[in-house]
């Protein structure tokens, strides 16, 4: 017998005497037994019980933004980094992150026929996707894009067919990863240099050679290698090259000051990663000899470029320099100089230097032919000036606490970063990252990341990520604020196999 009436008694809501195979009751009252079997349920318009629809969720929660990945996990590495020495230089785990990268969408707007239809596919992705990941201190990456495609097309030199396998090979790690074809363009470019200049360079070639030698950085960069600093030789060899130009003629083209821009930047922030990584045992290599500081001067006032900033974008000159110059300034707390009234005397001028950037430079925009948008560059400046400040008052006084002052710089740093929501300066964001003590500040500085990775696929912004993670859960484990500070970023910098780039 049935363990259950069949599916007519039970739709009529009537006791079933389950006769097997068709009830009584069924047969007496003229009606079709359903039988006893598994019967399937259907939804129904009015049925409640098993509606099509699900209600309409509250207002507060169908507005709220959900944040994905902003959790931070413990794990048996975590806690065994807790009770490890801080100078040790496995004190912070090594991440290695792969970072999916979309097909570029656009059309390509033009193609060059001298390129055939495999490079002209990388050279779309480039001015489409990979010009974004390269690291200058122009917000703007299409003025420098004109630069390094007009380097590329401007003749059939050697030296151009270094800039165009230079950015081919760009294009090809940034797509796929540091595969053979990668490399093989990469190998490309470095021939086209070297066939280049054994038949000696003019200033056009010299230029193209920048180029190629800085576009070759970003493809180390990109590329992740294990080779500790091997970015850092493209830009000591550019470098080499801009002091060879003569700065006072007028005949120099744009593209060279663009050129210099790059090169002025990754040199900057290469003092930053060399003071900290391994602490500073590359900086002997590293040639500072001959700074491009005063290059870059001479050159914008021959020029006229506070007047101008044609195609140098956010008036990185005022930028630069004093962030240089606290690179350069700073010494250690068992250095002579440190406690000498001279020294302090200098740090309180560079402070006041760093408060007039955003001041000064308002009034060379207002000045400038470029119509940048002033509240843009003025927030990347600030933010710039206000990473330095905490960077300045934490190293010189060797301190991690917070005080009045610096607490005022972090949460006004923080309010910038939450309006701009896109960054791709690394520098101000690991200076702020590390100050990161609550959730609240911590998710701006993750939403910042990725919403900047969204835009660019920098690998170096998921390394950046990993990172900063790594440094909040030691900072929850312990009382990190009793570190020495300079200890602490070296510690953080030196997690790193190779020189970590800030660019």
């Amino acid at each position: 017998m049935p363990s259950s009436g069949c599916g007519t008694c039970r739709d009529r809501r009537i006791r079933c005497d389950r006769t097997f195979p068709i009830c009584v009751r069924c047969i007496r009252s003229l009606r079709i037994c359903q039988g006893y079997g598994l019967r399937l349920s259907w939804p129904q318009g009015r049925d409640k019980r098993r509606a099509i629809e699900g209600p309409e969720p509250p207002a507060s929660m169908s507005t709220r933004r959900i944040k994905p990945n902003t959790w931070l996990h413990t794990s048996f590495l975590d806690i065994n980094k807790l009770y490890m020495d801080s100078s040790n230089p496995s004190y912070f785990q090594d991440w290695s992150i792969h970072v999916p990268l979309p097909a570029p969408t656009a059309a390509i707007r033009w193609n060059p026929s001298q390129v055939d239809d495999t490079a002209s596919d990388l050279l779309h992705y480039f001015e489409s996707i990979a010009v974004h990941t390269l690291s200058t201190c122009d917000d703007n990456p299409y003025k420098f894009l004109g630069a390094l495609t007009r380097l590329a097309f401007s003749n059939a030199a050697e030296s151009s067919n270094a800039v165009l396998h230079a950015i081919f090979a760009v294009a090809s790690v940034h797509r796929h990863g540091p595969r053979a074809e990668s490399v093989r363009l990469q190998g490309s470019a470095i021939h086209a240099l070297k066939s280049s200049a054994q038949k000696g360079l003019d200033d056009t070639e010299t230029i193209q050679h920048v180029a190629a030698s800085m576009l070759l950085c970003s493809f180390e960069v990109q590329a992740n290698s294990q080779t500790p600093g091997p970015w850092l030789w493209y830009v000591n060899g550019a470098k080499r090259l801009i002091q060879a130009i003569n700065p006072r003629k007028r005949t120099l083209p744009v593209e060279f000051l663009a050129m210099v821009n790059w090169v002025y930047y990754h040199d900057v922030m290469a003092q930053f990663s060399l003071r900290h990584w391994r602490l500073g045992q590359k900086a002997a290599e590293w040639d500072f000899a001959h700074p491009l500081g005063p290059t870059l001067s001479t050159i914008s006032r021959r020029l006229h470029i506070e007047l101008q900033i044609a195609g140098l974008g956010s008036c990185s000159l005022t930028v630069l320099e004093p962030l240089s110059e606290v690179f350069k300034s700073l010494v250690a707390s068992s250095n002579p100089r440190y406690h000498s009234e001279t020294y302090r005397k200098h740090l309180k001028t560079l402070e006041v230097t760093l408060d007039d950037i955003v001041t000064k430079s308002s009034l060379l925009l207002k000045l400038s032919q470029d119509r940048l948008p002033i509240p843009e560059v003025n927030n990347l400046l600030s933010l710039f000036r206000l990473a330095a400040l905490v960077y300045l008052e934490r190293v010189s006084n060797n301190i991690s606490e917070l005080s009045t002052k610096v607490n005022a710089w972090i949460n006004s740093a923080f309010n910038i970063i939450e309006n701009i929501r896109a960054c791709k300066h690394l520098f101000p964001l690991l200076i702020f990252g590390c100050e990161a003590r609550t959730d609240a500040h911590r998710v701006v500085i993750l939403d910042a990341i990725d919403e900047t990775s969204r835009k660019t696929h920098s690998l170096n912004l998921q390394l950046l990520r990993g990172l900063l993670q790594s440094v909040w859960i030691q900072d929850d484990l312990q009382n990190t604020s009793e570190m020495n500070y300079n200890e602490r970023l070296s510690a953080i910098l030196s997690s790193s196999k190779t020189i970590p780039s800030f660019a």
